[in-house]
């Protein structure tokens, strides 16, 4: 005897939901390596940081994080307290292109790290 008659009783249930389940397509997301994820680690946790506008969000999380366009801004944002404007020496690291304009302000800070587009530095 061939079919539903064959399998056990108890089986019956398990294997239609096993067949259900795999009749439908299941998408899995991909998470690609980045190259600046490499640059990304080299970074500690609490490091204070700042980062153009193509790697800000790799570095999230952390408690001082701002553009680096931000820095050497002239006009002070109405809630903010603190000394302005911002400059490097407020940060402890800095990852951004190795085009940006930024780069011809810290060339005396240590390359710690870079990829075919950006350049992770440590302040001096």
């Amino acid at each position: 005897a061939v079919g539903a008659s064959s399998v056990p009783k108890h089986l019956g249930p398990v294997l239609l939901a096993i067949m259900g389940w795999l009749a439908f397509p299941h998408p899995t997301a991909q998470v690609e390596s980045s190259p600046l994820q490499g640059l990304v680690e080299l970074i500690p946790d609490q490091a204070s940081v700042a980062a153009d506008y193509d790697s800000i969000h790799k570095v999230s999380g952390r408690p001082t994080l701002w553009n680096v366009d931000q820095l050497h801004m002239p006009d002070r944002p109405r809630h903010w307290q603190a000394a302005w404007p911002l400059t490097e020496d407020d940060v402890d690291y800095i990852l951004a292109n190795r085009d940006h304009s930024i780069q011809t302000r810290i060339t005396d800070w240590v390359v710690i790290g870079e990829t075919s587009t950006h350049q992770l530095r440590k302040s001096p």
